[in-house]
């Protein structure tokens, strides 16, 4: 049996809507909305509950254009988002980020590099390096790098909202 919810704000506007595919009471999709946007824009955060548990492990974000901003995933059933792809408006990956021991913290940083192999930052011992500021999106000085490593398919497959 097919459920749906939907939630609306004081001016009637949709926040939020949740669908139940299969009937068993758990929402395999969650949209959210965002009220300041045009009433004909898609959804601003999409989540996902692949394996139905009644986790979402999976959380998109777009923009008001309708473009994937990024994906988040939790790709071993910790319950801790370990691995995150930021796109460029042209729909490639600009950035991944991984978080190999589960600790909440990424330790991996690939830049893919048009035309070259990408580039590869690593950070083990959990100090915030911001790429604000650096050339090409290149990790700063002090950070760890890894030698440049041939383009490996995104770690997201793209599906249907």
């Amino acid at each position: 049996m097919f459920e749906c919810y939907c939630l609306f704000d004081a001016a009637g506007r949709l926040t939020e809507e949740g669908v139940d595919a299969d009937g068993d009471g758990l929402y395999e999709v969650n949209r959210s909305f965002n009220t300041r946007w045009p009433p004909t824009a898609g959804p601003l955060r999409v989540e996902r509950d692949d394996d139905r548990d009644g986790i979402f492990e999976r959380r998109e974000t777009y923009t008001l254009e309708g473009r994937l901003r990024t994906v988040n995933d939790d790709s071993d059933g910790d319950n801790v988002r370990d691995r995150i792809a930021v796109y460029r408006a042209d729909g490639t990956v600009a950035k991944e980020g991984r978080d190999r021991d589960g600790d909440g913290f990424f330790e991996e940083w690939r830049f893919p590099q048009p035309g070259a192999p990408a580039r590869v930052g690593h950070d083990d011992e959990r100090t915030t390096t911001s790429t604000a500021g650096s050339p090409r999106g290149l990790p700063r000085a002090g950070a760890r790098r890894a030698a440049a490593v041939t383009p490996a398919p995104p770690p997201c497959d793209s599906r249907e909202s």
